[in-house]
């Protein structure tokens, strides 16, 4: 598990199962999904789902914009 604030993609932080604490108390969680990586809430909501041509940092801006 790590935090928004710490989440960084070029210290490994991107991996199927990895837990992120937001400020606000969520959890989310990071899979792999048909398109890319997925952020998935603590209630199985999909928060985040990336397109084809994005990558782990699209990932780590959506998370930074929610922090």
């Amino acid at each position: 598990m790590t935090t928004a604030a710490a989440f960084h993609p070029m210290r490994g932080d991107v991996y199927e199962g990895n837990t992120i604490q937001m400020p606000n108390g969520d959890v989310w969680t990071i899979q792999s999904g048909s398109r890319g990586w997925e952020l998935i809430d603590q209630c199985g909501q999909t928060v985040y789902q990336q397109t084809e041509n994005e990558g782990a940092n699209a990932l780590a801006s959506f998370i930074y914009s929610h922090s």
